[in-house]
């Protein structure tokens, strides 16, 4: 359990000082239009997904570049292998975290679900109603599978 806690630790700490490198970054990023952001999440996931590869195929920097242009441009769509999707995704969520930074909020689920308790409730009841109680149960217990 030590090596798991002392990995967990060395992650954990270069997330956040990767984090505090990004700090231009994300203030440039801020201040651009929405064109120039859209750039800059291109550049990010093929320099973040040429990183990836370095290690896993071990690839010089001008190859692993060369290979993670192509793994952007197919993209994620059918026919998309499984650890490209992956990487792309990785690349992905440590641009909104070192970069975009979004704002912390409540849960959808919270949100929704305080604001439309008496709504759901409503629409439950006349849907009972229109179609009989055990007819309810029934497409209730299937959406909940």
């Amino acid at each position: 359990m030590q090596q798991f806690d002392s990995l967990a630790f060395a992650v954990g700490a270069a997330s956040q000082k990767t984090r505090s490198e990004c700090d231009p970054i994300h203030a440039a990023f801020v201040a651009m239009d929405q064109t120039e952001q859209k750039e800059l999440r291109r550049c990010w996931l093929i320099a973040h997904v040429a990183g990836q590869l370095s290690v896993v195929k071990k690839l010089d920097v001008a190859k692993a570049t060369a290979a993670a242009e192509k793994v952007i441009e197919a993209g994620k769509g059918a026919g998309a292998k499984v650890e490209s999707i992956r990487m792309i995704d990785r690349a992905s969520s440590d641009f909104r975290y070192h970069v975009i930074r979004p704002t912390a909020t409540a849960a959808k689920g919270q949100q929704k679900k305080a604001r439309t308790t008496a709504a759901e409730k409503a629409a439950w009841a006349a849907f009972v109603e229109a179609v009989g109680a055990q007819r309810a149960k029934l497409v209730a217990k299937t959406l909940m599978s």
